[in-house]
């Protein structure tokens, strides 16, 4: 997906703290039925991380 370089975040850091304060997303699909979107919690566990540079590129 593009992300405009004004919008774009390439510290992690500053990105799980913003999971940890927002734990909600949306996923927002295009479907026979017109639009739909769901709500997506989100969890961070740090024993998970395997490869920053997996995750964020």
């Amino acid at each position: 997906m593009h992300v405009p370089s004004n919008f774009a975040e390439n510290n992690f850091d500053s990105i799980i703290d913003f999971i940890a304060v927002n734990p909600l997303a949306t996923l927002v699909a295009q479907t026979n039925n017109g639009i739909e979107a769901c709500h997506i919690p989100l969890f961070w566990h740090k024993a998970a991380l395997v490869s920053v540079d997996a995750i964020l590129f």
